[in-house]
């Protein structure tokens, strides 16, 4: 994308541990239905406001290294967000096995359904490929 190299190398690092972060933010994004689902959409933004102000704080701390911990630059706003991410992701599993909220889950409901899987493969493979169809025709057409 012709970026000089310091910019290149911290925006990579960067990069990296973002991409750490995606499967957490992903289960978050998970538990953020399950609680609009059973008509408590504010504990999720609760949850929010608590870790982005966390991100908020920690920002300063690891790009430029306060408070014991090294100077990180650029990434160390990634691993801020990533702790952020992280923390949320865990203050909402707890509340989802607790089970106060109107959402109940236990270790055991995280076993695969293997039935289901396959009912649920089944029926989305053909309009996964049909949708694949209309993406690659509109493609096909702009070229």
């Amino acid at each position: 994308m012709g970026v000089s190299e310091a910019v290149f190398e911290g925006a990579l690092r960067f990069m990296r541990v973002s991409f750490i972060g995606l499967p957490f933010n992903f289960m978050f994004i998970m538990f953020m239905s399950f609680m609009r689902s059973v008509g408590r959409p504010s504990i999720p933004l609760y949850i929010i406001m608590g870790t982005v102000t966390l991100n908020y704080i920690l920002d300063p701390v690891f790009i430029f290294g306060r408070h014991g911990f090294p100077a990180m630059g650029v990434m160390g706003a990634a691993v801020a967000t990533l702790s952020t991410q992280v923390l949320a992701l865990c203050i909402g599993m707890g509340i989802l096995l607790r089970g106060r909220q109107g959402v109940h889950i236990r270790f055991p409901d995280f076993k695969p359904d293997w039935q289901y899987i396959r009912q649920a493969f089944n029926l989305g493979l053909p309009a996964s490929i049909e949708q694949s169809m209309r993406g690659l025709g509109l493609t096909m057409m702009t070229f």
